[in-house]
């Protein structure tokens, strides 16, 4: 009938939902959580007063965007919770085909494991002046890792290099640096593969295309391995 659905008339929920799809759209890791949290907050609320398919569609809203809404609020620091929701915001993305998206949050990833060679790493805010100038560390990092030593074109002396040289030569001992060059290559040409409509794929890349799904699968399995033995080595803290 005609009140079919009425709950989603509510102007606070639609607007909630409105924030979180436009942060999913833009692959926004350091805000979904809390967009997602927000979202959760207001449906669970309206469920009290629904029932019928009105509860049973708010119920599936809640079922898909709740493993982003982390139970401990992120901090702004690369911590645990930061990297759980990039975990979970993955997942997200992969189980409703959103790959290029996927595979532009796990660059990110792997990104962020480079903040965790920065000084005071936990106490500064990502999204503040200096949390972004700080990026330019995970930039240089995913060069790292995309790359082998004896391809390095980095100025040795500079400090910012030194710094992160150090974590990478502990990632190294705990063979994280290898696990990540397992995956980085297909992250990188599958990313800008979707970012240039595969206009000039060659064959190699075209089946690389084909099996998206599994590559994408394949990827964030290893990235979660990856952030739990990081957790495990004190690498990334709670």
């Amino acid at each position: 009938g005609i009140d079919t659905f009425s709950a989603l008339r509510d102007q606070s929920l639609i607007s909630a939902l409105n924030d979180l799809s436009h942060i999913i759209k833009n692959v926004d890791v350091n805000n979904i959580a809390e967009k997602a949290g927000k979202a959760l907050t207001l449906i669970a609320e309206k469920r009290k007063s629904c029932s019928g398919a009105d509860s049973q569609l708010l119920e599936l809203v809640m079922d898909k965007f709740s493993s982003l809404a982390q139970s401990c609020p992120p901090s702004g620091k690369y911590d645990s919770s930061y990297f759980s929701t990039q975990l979970a915001f993955i997942e997200l993305l992969n189980r409703h085909g959103f790959y290029m998206q996927s595979f532009t949050v796990m660059r990110e990833c792997i990104g962020s494991i480079g903040m965790l060679g920065e000084e005071e790493k936990y106490k500064r805010n990502m999204n503040s002046k200096a949390g972004r100038k700080g990026r330019f560390s995970a930039d240089i990092f995913v060069n790292m890792i995309q790359f082998n030593e004896n391809e390095w074109n980095f100025d040795k002396n500079d400090p910012k290099f030194q710094k992160i040289k150090v974590l990478y030569d502990t990632l190294v001992n705990y063979g994280t640096v290898q696990k990540l060059r397992g995956i980085i290559k297909n992250i990188l040409d599958l990313r800008n593969g979707f970012d240039h409509c595969w206009t000039s794929a060659g064959p190699k890349k075209r089946e690389l295309l084909e099996e998206v799904q599994v590559h994408a699968e394949n990827c964030h399995k290893i990235l979660a391995e990856i952030i739990g033995e990081l957790r495990k080595n004190q690498i990334i803290y709670e």
